[in-house]
């Protein structure tokens, strides 16, 4: 019996999806938040990052009906990026960028 392929979901807008879509778009950056760490990393009783985790798919959606946009691509990695342009204090001093593989599959297209 094989493993269910771990997914990550996540939703996007138009511009973002038709750039992964055509291939020029290779990251996604996500905001170091604890919805995002809680979805991307592993933390410790103490809170700290432990861990980034990894998935097999990214399903990006674009739009909430039935029918919407819908693309599984290849996840490569979780990079944690550091903006030293923000202030140290500042909640956007650091982020995530999700490392997109190749297309795999698309619905509603």
């Amino acid at each position: 019996m094989s493993k269910a392929a771990s997914i990550l979901p996540i939703p996007v807008k138009r511009e973002s999806f038709d750039a992964i879509l055509a291939g020029t778009k290779k990251e996604e950056y996500r905001a170091f938040s604890p919805f995002w760490i809680s979805r991307l990393a592993t933390v410790n009783d103490q809170g700290e990052i432990e861990s980034l985790r990894e998935y097999d798919i990214v399903r990006f959606r674009h739009g909430s009906s039935s029918n919407s946009r819908i693309m599984d691509v290849e996840f490569k990695k979780i990079v944690i990026e550091e903006y030293t342009d923000e202030p140290e204090d500042s909640e956007e001093r650091y982020g995530f960028a999700i490392i997109l593989g190749e297309v795999l599959q698309t619905e509603n297209v």
